[in-house]
């Protein structure tokens, strides 16, 4: 599935830039053909040698960066000839985006990272090409497309970092679904302190075999919690299990299946506990 995202993002990215470059609809035709192919390439490359490896990433060799960007160089310059350009500009602006990739923690993880990492492998890239005898622009196209679908979309590399920043968000007091999801798969069953100050509710009108209340969580919290059990004494929400487990009702236990699918699997049911006192801050 990673690798068709790449390829339908490389479509609309080479789709854009063709029709930017050409102003035409069989330049944005081009692109978009070129644009999936040069994605599917370069996730490839990245998947056989390494996505972040350049020579300036750490404990990498020269030697693994050197064969890596020589993938990279040579694929760029097929897909150059094919468009019309030569060999030699589409390989040196490859291999160079690729050699010298700034990485993918320059910046920072946000949007302006991306767009600091990516701008800087576009003008590398776009160099080399004209240092070559081919254009800027294409070369700058050409590093681009290496940088964000090799360093940057690299399932080792990218999924990595947003999945740490999921299990760090899920300790912040607000659970979100991918969080939540993310915790399941990853957090081994640990348990997970939320804020109940800021979960919200409306009672059902069941009491429980207790004396409690049954009540559903109101708000986007609703993906996560649904239906909860309520404190008669203090109006506090009690921990539950998240796990996906069967609860004999046939709609109930439908969105459980759904919500299982896009979790994933194999996971580890963990409790998650509403404290009313701030002590989610010291997890």
């Amino acid at each position: 599935s990673a690798f068709g995202v790449t390829v339908a993002t490389g479509a609309l990215a080479g789709a854009a830039s063709g029709a930017i470059m050409t102003g035409t609809l069989s330049g944005t035709l081009k692109g978009a053909a070129f644009g999936a192919i040069s994605a599917g390439v370069a996730y490839g490359i990245g998947e056989q040698f390494g996505h972040a490896g350049s020579i300036f990433g750490k404990n990498v060799k020269a030697g693994q960066a050197f064969i890596k960007a020589t993938a990279h160089g040579l694929s760029r310059g097929v897909i150059s000839m094919a468009q019309g350009g030569t060999f030699k500009s589409g390989f040196a602006s490859g291999f160079s985006s690729s050699f010298f990739s700034p990485g993918t923690t320059l910046g920072g993880d946000g949007a302006g990272g991306f767009t600091l990492r990516t701008t800087i492998a576009g003008v590398v890239g776009g160099t080399a090409s004209e240092i070559g005898g081919g254009k800027f622009a294409n070369g700058a196209v050409s590093g681009a497309f290496v940088h964000m679908f090799n360093a940057e979309a690299g399932g080792s590399v990218a999924m990595n970092r947003k999945r740490q920043a999921l299990l760090a968000g899920a300790k912040d007091g607000h659970l979100t679904l991918n969080e939540a999801n993310t915790w399941y798969i990853y957090g081994r069953g640990k348990t997970l302190l939320v804020d109940g100050t800021r979960l919200k509710y409306e009672l059902t009108g069941e009491v429980t075999a207790k004396g409690n209340y049954r009540a559903n969580i109101i708000g986007d919290d609703w993906v996560v919690y649904g239906q909860v059990t309520v404190s008669s004494q203090n109006g506090g929400v009690f921990e539950d299990i998240y796990g996906f487990e069967m609860h004999g009702s046939p709609i109930r236990d439908f969105l459980t299946i759904i919500g299982r699918s896009v979790a994933g699997s194999p996971g580890t049911p963990y409790i998650i506990r509403p404290v009313y006192d701030g002590s989610w801050k010291n997890q």
